[in-house]
């Protein structure tokens, strides 16, 4: 008896990051799971379908796999899934359901840190926000003092995360808004001079972050005052 074919899961899509090769960066997977279960035997073939009605000859065939990887153009739209699990006796059982896949903040980039103003460290990058937040995408800043330090600083609580607004409210923006800016004192046990390393991360309200520079890379630089 084919038991049950749950997509009860299969709501939110699950991010699986694959960390590939320094210079390359870092690619993400979008993928939807569901379940099925078989109480005396076991699931045989799958058969996924995003057509607006199901249809077994064009429908993309696996052997037993209950994930699938959702293609780029589908990200942040709504997607209708049809799915079939026929088991090993040939009994075969569908559903059809709705998934919305909700992709990262996107990658903070063109870091500049070498003019510092004064007493204070100017961190500047351009504006990126995630496509669904908006401004109320979540900002941390990490920072260490050294030329090949690696930055586990936190210039903000990670329980206490300030939004874009927030951080434009307190430092402004520059280069016509196009670029977000954060300002942080000097220590004063550095010297003018002292070089330092930082990345910015973005976090959206579902917990995704993105980090940048890429991990992959190296961090960006600043210079104390």
């Amino acid at each position: 008896m084919f038991r049950k074919l749950s997509t009860r899961k299969a709501y939110i899509c699950q991010i699986q990051k694959l960390i590939v090769d320094r210079g390359t960066g870092t690619s993400v997977n979008y993928v939807i799971k569901v379940h099925a279960e078989d109480t005396n035997g076991t699931v045989d073939t799958v058969y996924w379908s995003s057509d607006a009605t199901f249809n077994l000859g064009t429908a993309i065939r696996d052997d037993s796999i209950l994930t699938r990887t959702i293609d780029d153009v589908h990200v942040q739209n709504v997607i209708r899934y049809w799915i079939y699990a026929r088991d090993d006796d040939g009994l075969l059982r569908g559903q059809r359901f709705i998934v919305y896949c909700d992709s990262a903040p996107p990658r903070p980039s063109n870091f500049n840190g070498m003019q510092p103003v004064a007493d204070s460290i100017v961190l500047k990058w351009d504006k990126r926000q995630d496509y669904k937040d908006g401004m109320q995408t979540k900002v941390q800043v990490l920072t260490c003092y050294g030329n090949d330090c690696t930055p586990t600083d936190s210039l903000f609580p990670s329980n206490a995360l300030p939004t874009l607004t927030e951080i434009e409210y307190r430092w402004g923006t520059a280069s016509g808004g196009t670029w977000n800016v954060v300002k942080l004192k000097k220590d004063p046990t550095k010297q003018t001079g002292t070089f330092g390393r930082w990345r910015v991360i973005l976090v959206d309200a579902r917990g995704t972050a993105t980090i940048g520079p890429n991990p992959a890379g190296d961090p960006a630089t600043f210079e104390v005052p």
